[in-house]
């Protein structure tokens, strides 16, 4: 009755969609429609549950709103989760993106450098095997990476968040820079659900290339 160990690589659990449709300029589309079209506004909802990897046990449900416009991709999430559940990990948000422009962590350099609003240290993530700085977050809170090689930027700006103990850290393997937004810490005890547990998050993505 437990979470399989990695929902985030080893095993990412099954999502059964049951409600998704686009509002393009606040005209609701399907999900599966086709078309040329210019728009300053694109949201896509979808409401699903996220089930234990092939063995149909509920996790919870997620209602996210995706909103894409030219400033900033924004994401609200909502997770109701199942009672009594063991929770080993929650990464509840996440940023991909490439330390090296190649996929065997090598090439030019696309980001470098991590800063965090709580402490605004500048630390070199240049290189993969770095000292993870897990830390709590909270509303107003964000992580930066950069680059003066590339001139990228890519920042998450939690907007608000609900959660058993938020934190947040950029991963150190070999290609990734990737952000993590979790529930609770990545070395913390597992968590178990209660009956009307509720989390929430809102984020903002910024990604920008300085011309």
């Amino acid at each position: 009755s437990q979470n399989v160990g990695d929902h985030s690589g080893g095993g990412h659990g099954d999502e059964v969609k049951f409600l998704s449709y686009f509002l393009v300029d606040g005209v609701k589309y399907d999900e599966d429609f086709t078309g040329t079209f210019t728009a300053k506004e694109v949201k896509h909802v979808q409401h699903s549950i996220i089930y234990v990897e092939a063995q149909n046990i509920p996790i919870c449900t997620r209602e996210t709103t995706w909103t894409f416009n030219k400033n900033v991709n924004n994401s609200k999430t909502k997770l109701h989760l199942a009672p009594s559940r063991t929770i080993t990990k929650a990464r509840i948000a996440m940023l991909p993106i490439y330390r090296k422009s190649n996929g065997d962590g090598t090439g030019s350099q696309i980001t470098d450098t991590e800063i965090r609003s709580q402490d605004d240290q500048v630390i070199n993530v240049a290189e993969h095997g770095f000292a993870l700085r897990d830390l709590p977050i909270k509303d107003g809170d964000s992580i930066l990476l950069s680059s003066a090689v590339s001139n990228v930027s890519a920042e998450v700006k939690i907007k608000k968040i609900i959660a058993q103990d938020p934190h947040a850290y950029v991963q150190n393997t070999v290609l990734y820079n990737k952000v993590y937004v979790n529930g609770f810490a990545e070395t913390a005890a597992p968590f178990v659900t209660g009956a009307n547990d509720v989390w929430e998050i809102e984020t903002d993505f910024v990604i920008k290339v300085r011309s």
